[in-house]
């Protein structure tokens, strides 16, 4: 991870001299999707020298005229694979620190999630209080991989500082089968990255079942959780099944009291990227449970510096804002594009929302 030379103004120095000698000590993935240069798009003049706050400003806030950008900060999704939990969480402090320093101050627009370390409860919590009340923080990220689905309860004081800041949890795909971290799929180690593709949703699935089954949302009611980047599809057909197991085995759970579809469109979002129904034409909500799928997508527009992708190529990929109306609904598009991302973040009401700018 070349980019934690950025940070070593932020970190202690025991740990500056530790990543000069044995390089960032960070678990790598087996898994390629990004290229050595980083993912910057061909048509672009960039490189790792670029302010990418100030490009991103000019050309994706100011260019499609988003009011809001949240910064999920990608660096570190493989920070659950390390067993150094102090060294986590100073990596923590030091991403946190830099991303206000350097994203939060180019521009008011920007909003931030707080990377913490979910292996280590009690570090977590203090950089949660820390940083918690600051106005341009809106959550706390959980990448999908982990050492256990996250109703387990050591995570739970992690939840209940966030509760209390009035912060959302993330979930974003990423340090599956990394380091420490389970294997990324039931069945095991998958050898290509198509497979993991293909793993995202069975992922969200095992967090969410489990986030519900150990009571979460029974014990922190005012708790949201986002799910970003795997897919939408699954969400009908696990609800269904679930509410009709949880019938026949709740006393085994007696603390789960709602079923659990009640509780996934009370506290859980998942965002629309990837949305596979999308197929040249008007987007099939019915197909998907229309009832549910509005309460429960919020916007997730994600603008990726593609390798050899032209900015042509670009605008034919993501519809614009007349193009969006043709393809959903006009109620539909309003709540999924602005109301849910208002009701979940605490965020003014912006008519357009950019939810997630991965490269940080």
């Amino acid at each position: 991870m070349a980019q934690d030379r950025r940070y070593l103004s932020y970190l202690p120095r025991q740990y500056v001299q530790e990543i000069k000698d044995f390089g960032s000590m960070f678990p790598g993935g087996m898994w390629t999707n990004m290229p050595n240069n980083n993912g910057y798009r061909a048509d672009h003049d960039v490189d790792e020298q670029t302010n990418f706050a100030e490009f991103t400003v000019t050309e994706h806030l100011d260019r499609y005229d988003f009011d809001v950008g949240i910064l999920t900060g990608q660096d570190l999704y493989r920070l659950p694979a390390t067993t150094n939990l102090d060294y986590a969480a100073a990596l923590c402090r030091a991403y946190n620190d830099w991303t206000l320093e350097h994203w939060i101050a180019t521009d008011e627009r920007f909003r931030m999630i707080l990377t913490v370390g979910p292996n280590d409860p009690i570090q977590a919590v203090q950089e949660i209080d820390r940083l918690g009340g600051h106005p341009a923080v809106v959550g706390v990220m959980f990448p999908a991989g982990g050492r256990y689905p996250y109703g387990n309860r050591m995570y739970h004081p992690i939840y209940e500082a966030a509760e209390r800041h009035g912060l959302v949890m993330v979930t974003h795909f990423g340090g599956e089968g990394v380091g420490a971290n389970n294997a990324p799929t039931a069945a095991g180690y998958p050898t290509y990255y198509l497979e993991m593709r293909m793993a995202r949703p069975q992922i969200a699935q095992a967090h969410v079942t489990s986030l519900i089954c150990e009571g979460v949302f029974e014990k922190y009611t005012d708790l949201k959780w986002v799910f970003v980047e795997v897919d939408t599809w699954w969400i009908p057909g696990l609800l269904d099944h679930f509410d009709a197991d949880w019938k026949a085995l709740r006393d085994y759970t007696p603390w789960v009291k709602q079923l659990p579809s009640e509780y996934f469109r009370k506290h859980i979002r998942v965002g629309t990227q990837p949305w596979s129904s999308q197929r040249g034409g008007r987007i099939s909500i019915d197909s998907l449970s229309r009832h549910m799928l509005e309460r429960s997508l919020c916007t997730r527009v994600i603008f990726r510096i593609g390798t050899g992708t032209s900015r042509s190529q670009l605008l034919q990929r993501f519809p614009s804002r007349s193009e969006l109306k043709s393809l959903v609904p006009t109620p539909v598009r309003c709540s999924i594009c602005s109301d849910s991302f208002c009701r979940i973040y605490r965020a003014a009401q912006p008519q357009q929302v950019l939810l997630e700018w991965l490269r940080i």
